[in-house]
């Protein structure tokens, strides 16, 4: 078994200063918590990050599912989605939209 431990914080660094995570807390557990399932361990909630503890028998958690979890984050967070989203203009595709980007991991 791997452990996967990941932390998370607003890609909008200047409203990384202005939004307090803790005040979003429950939602960013139980958006986590649903998406990860059996595998979930902890996720604690800081002022300007969060760590996403997941236990695994694989040594990375697929890509897929950490887009998915910032796809929910996002939309489950509006009041936070509508200032300190990030949108990257990409030519012949739809626009990227990102509101966390991790900022350290380990799997251990």
């Amino acid at each position: 078994m791997y452990l996967h431990i990941r932390k998370y914080q607003l890609v909008n660094a200047r409203w990384r200063d202005v939004i307090d995570l803790t005040d979003y807390e429950e939602t960013i557990r139980q958006v986590v918590g649903t998406l990860f399932g059996n595998d979930f361990i902890e996720v604690s909630v800081e002022t300007n990050c969060f760590t996403l503890t997941v236990n695994s028998t694989s040594s990375k958690i697929p890509h897929g599912i950490l887009v998915n979890m910032g796809k929910r984050l996002a939309a489950n967070l509006q009041s936070i989605t509508c200032h300190a989203m990030r949108i990257y203009h990409v030519n012949g595709h739809p626009d990227a939209r990102q509101l966390f980007h991790c900022f350290d991991a380990d799997c251990l």
